[in-house]
């Protein structure tokens, strides 16, 4: 009895190291890299819906397309309107080895093996470099010019806001049917809604990286102020997540030079793409956004959705404060946790060996 006591307070430690560390994984740059499963798309050009071949890049293309070798499609050679989707794995597998030794814009139209443009390629990858190098989203943000931030802020809003609204209907109706108990639930989330914390842009952490691009022909038929709504298929997305998405839009005169000082100079790199801040429609395994024009996306995900919690619970915030932490605390916190958690399981498994020792055998 002794030892399952012993053993089952250092099972406790353990779990609860656990818990402690997985608070810093909050901003999680490797989450990025997720895959898209299938894609999506309807047009709206002109008061008229129409759907559209959409191509996730290193899956299925339809017979008699355009592919490179490795099989995936050539945009620049489609004739038919086509939105491609190609995943961030690709962009960084496409640009490998291309124009060695040539200049930026020597290159930058050159067709690579993601069935994209170097240039096309060299912009997601720009983006996903730019979320492994900042420590949260509030730093990610500061990279682009103008007040994006402010943008993401205002969206947030405007989703508690909604929220509010459908918790207070649901809230009356409980009250008319005398449900004691849903009332009190009810105002539980709503006291969360007021939290200021909880509209910060450091609850939303990176869900993937991708490049969405449109033939010729699409985009000669899209006139100002048409659409194609976009569904992505992907994994940790239900019908309750709470997306943001990103959308990084224009040109940079050399994603190369800005690469490098993102990876050298990070303190003082600027990214300069102009950051549409898009609301996204979410159901299970799907998220929906609505672009007029094409180029790289992020998914971001409220972090408490994302692992499971539904928001119609108290969410736990998992996220850093807004201020840019401290090199050394974010660094050398954990470490000496799991330092701690050593030397303890260490002194429980010595314990149990002593009363191995001393303790007769039960028979």
């Amino acid at each position: 009895m002794r030892k399952n006591r012993i053993m089952g307070a250092a099972l406790g430690v353990f779990m609860a190291a656990s818990v402690a560390s997985s608070a810093f994984a909050a901003w999680a740059p490797s989450k990025t890299q997720q895959e898209i499963i299938s894609a999506s798309g309807v047009a709206n050009i002109g008061g008229n819906q129409t759907t559209i071949t959409t191509i996730v890049g290193g899956g299925k293309v339809p017979e008699g397309y355009p592919v490179t070798s490795s099989g995936n499609l050539i945009l620049s050679q489609v004739s038919d309107p086509v939105v491609l989707v190609t995943p961030l794995s690709l962009t960084q597998m496409g640009n490998q080895g291309v124009g060695e030794g040539l200049a930026y814009k020597d290159k930058a139209g050159l067709e690579t093996e993601s069935g994209l443009t170097y240039a096309a390629n060299a912009k997601t990858n720009l983006v996903y470099q730019t979320v492994v190098n900042a420590q949260d989203t509030t730093e990610f943000l500061t990279k682009f010019p103008g007040d994006v931030k402010g943008a993401m802020e205002a969206l947030i809003a405007q989703k508690i806001e909604a929220k509010r609204a459908e918790l207070e209907q649901q809230k009356a109706e409980a009250e008319a049917n005398g449900d004691e108990e849903a009332v009190a639930a009810i105002e539980k989330q709503l006291a969360v809604l007021e939290n200021p914390d909880y509209a910060s842009v450091n609850n939303y952490s990176p869900l993937a990286v991708f490049d969405v691009s449109a033939s010729a022909a699409l985009l000669e038929q899209m006139q100002e102020g048409d659409t194609v709504d976009v569904t992505f298929e992907l994994n940790g997305v239900n019908q309750n997540s709470d997306l943001v998405a990103l959308h990084f839009m224009g040109d940079i005169e050399d994603c190369d030079a800005t690469l490098e000082m993102v990876n050298t100079d990070f303190d003082n790199a600027v990214v300069d793409f102009d950051v549409e801040v898009l609301d996204v429609a979410a159901d299970d395994g799907k998220a929906t956004i609505t672009l007029s024009s094409f180029s790289p996306v992020m998914l971001m995900t409220r972090v408490e959705t994302e692992e499971g919690a539904q928001p119609s619970q108290e969410p736990q915030a998992t996220q850093q404060p807004e201020e840019k932490p401290q090199p050394e605390e974010s660094s050398n916190i954990l470490p000496w946790v799991i330092g701690g958690i050593v030397v303890v399981v260490a002194v429980v498994l010595f314990v149990v060996a002593k009363s191995k020792k001393k303790t007769p055998v039960e028979k």
